[in-house]
C-alpha cells in the first residue's frame, strides 16, 4: 500500500541563501515543522514490503525554494 504524506521543506529550518536538499541536517524551528518531521520519521520506521510511505516536502509559501521530494 502506498501512503502519501504532505510534509514541508520547513523541516530544514531557515536557509542562509543556499539551496537545501536532503543531505542537510534537519532543524525544526517551530512546532508545526517539528511535528511534520516526527511524522516522517515514524512513517519511515513502519515502512516495509506492504507499506510504502512517501513524504512530499512542498516548498514554503514565502521565500525562494525549488521544492523537494523525499521517497524512502
Amino acid at each position: 500500500m502506498k501512503f502519501i504524506f504532505a510534509s514541508s521543506c520547513s523541516v530544514y529550518g531557515r536557509g542562509q541563501g543556499e539551496l537545501l536538499d536532503e543531505s542537510f541536517a534537519r532543524a525544526s524551528p517551530d512546532a508545526v515543522s517539528l511535528n511534520k518531521l516526527q511524522i516522517e520519521e515514524d512513517l519511515q520506521k513502519i515502512s516495509g514490503k506492504t507499506f510504502s510511505p512517501i513524504a512530499l516536502r512542498f516548498a514554503t509559501a514565502f521565500g525562494p525554494s525549488p521544492g523537494c521530494v523525499s521517497i524512502w
